[in-house]
């Protein structure tokens, strides 16, 4: 009979590792049986935790100094209270949001009391934050993803809440999308402890719950070493408020951001299905459009801070022409290796000549980026996508649209001069079509663009591309 000793090492960690796709308790059990087994199975059973909010007091007893640095990603998840169909169409009332605000507050309260005790370590600790009640799937929002992108059964069946057997077949009132989307409100009188060891914060699209960003600065002022924030908002439907929420970002990236941060990646998502119902409740009523109207003061102060950076994107929150500016041809970008930038300008029946300029002036601002390894401007959304992308690496410009997309010669030869005098190559360009048809929402304009992982999160980009096949 074979024994476990007999087996090849790569053979038991098959199966460690299959173990721990199996569930969470799997490992613990091996770990307490035999201690030759801990060394290769705890660092799998820490180096990720899900903790709920009503589990933290018991992370402190649950992490020992010994498997403290094991740990490299906490995934705190906030469950707020169910709620039945007699209000699943309605905003919540004042007393559930003051309830379910004193809750979220809490639970990070809590959790930064925790880790104010842990030493920093060299790899860093992740933290991400989620907010769900396990209603809001059961109601009008039977597609929407939550967790970790694995969709769970759900009852599909009769004709409620707008379905019929898996099928939408009306949009939900302004006020139950609004339930969704309530605004979160950190500000307390209790002190928010000082956490050192978090050098990353994630704040997925599935934290539909708006922070706002007064919410978003007292998050990142008890985070001095934070090294990378991975931020993806959804975008406000009223255009009154999206300006506030601009002004809102601007603020935070003026005054908020630590200055050990490194990585900065935003992407502003949307719903195209739920706009409509939204704005028929505003009077008098905006004209209907996808297109983003960016704050130009918001483009500008993230242009400023991008020069502190390594990695830069965002996605839809400003536009490409309003970060690149005439007064930068004398900046230096010291540090910064990857931009990724979205602009209606690569939208269809776009004029051509504004085109050419953006990707022109977006040639200039690279010649003064020495690092410069990957530059992407890209557009997306229901039957339409474009994208240019220099890579230094690859020696390559890629052209990637759903319409006839040709370079002007003298914009070729400007990115081709860069590249020759950054590493003496010679520039291949590369432009080809893809079908409008393959394109049924943004997420699938990023996955057909096959834009790098710093885009958006893999996760959500699934997320995204199933919601929109569930309707």
């Amino acid at each position: 009979m074979t024994s476990w000793d007999s087996l090849p090492m790569e053979l038991r960690f098959m199966i460690f590792d299959y173990l721990a796709a199996s569930g969470p308790g799997h490992l613990s059990v091996c770990a307490a049986v035999c201690k030759k087994w801990q060394g290769i199975i705890e660092p799998r059973m820490f180096r990720q935790l899900k903790l709920r909010s009503t589990r933290i007091e018991g992370l402190g007893t649950m992490i020992t100094d010994r498997t403290r640095p094991l740990v490299q990603y906490i995934w705190l998840h906030v469950e707020l209270p169910q709620y039945t169909c007699l209000i699943c169409n309605r905003r919540e009332s004042q007393s559930a949001w003051i309830r379910n605000n004193r809750l979220i507050r809490g639970a990070l309260l809590k959790l930064f009391a925790v880790l104010s005790t842990w030493d920093s370590t060299a790899g860093g600790l992740t933290l991400e934050l989620s907010v769900n009640s396990p209603s809001d799937t059961q109601h009008y929002f039977k597609n929407y993803c939550f967790g970790d992108g694995r969709h769970e059964a759900r009852n599909w069946g009769g004709s409620d809440h707008g379905w019929n057997n898996g099928t939408r077949t009306r949009s939900p009132r302004s006020s139950a999308i609004g339930r969704l989307f309530e605004p979160i409100d950190l500000i307390s009188r209790q002190r928010m402890l000082r956490v050192d060891a978090v050098t990353r914060l994630v704040i997925r699209r599935h934290l539909r719950r708006r922070l706002p960003g007064s919410s978003l600065r007292t998050l990142l002022d008890k985070l001095p070493r934070l090294e990378c924030l991975l931020f993806e908002p959804w975008r406000e439907w009223v255009p009154s408020l999206q300006s506030l929420l601009d002004r809102e970002y601007k603020r935070t990236l003026e005054v908020g951001l630590p200055r050990t941060l490194k990585r900065l990646s935003i992407f502003e998502d949307f719903d195209e299905i739920h706009m409509t119902p939204i704005r028929r409740t505003i009077w008098p009523r905006p004209p209907f459009s996808l297109t983003r109207l960016g704050f130009r003061g918001l483009a500008e102060t993230i242009g400023d801070r991008s020069l502190q950076l390594t990695h830069l994107s965002i996605s839809f929150l400003i536009d490409a022409c309003h970060f690149f500016r005439p007064e930068q041809r004398h900046w230096i970008w010291q540090h910064l290796e990857f931009l990724s930038l979205t602009s209606e300008i690569l939208k269809p029946r776009k004029d051509k000549i504004v085109l050419w300029t953006l990707l022109y002036v977006a040639a200039l601002v690279a010649a003064n980026m020495p690092r410069l390894q990957e530059m992407v401007l890209w557009n997306g959304g229901k039957g339409h996508t474009c994208m240019f992308r220099y890579n230094r690496r690859n020696a390559s410009l890629t052209i990637r649209s759903t319409w006839k997309c040709q370079l002007l010669p003298i914009v070729e030869e400007l990115w081709g001069e860069i590249l020759l005098s950054r590493t003496g190559c010679q520039l291949h360009v590369d432009v080809r079509s893809l079908s409008s048809g393959l394109i049924l929402c943004h997420g699938d304009a990023v996955y057909e663009l096959g834009l790098p992982s710093g885009v958006v999160d893999a996760v959500s980009l699934t997320q995204m591309r199933l919601e929109e096949r569930m309707v």
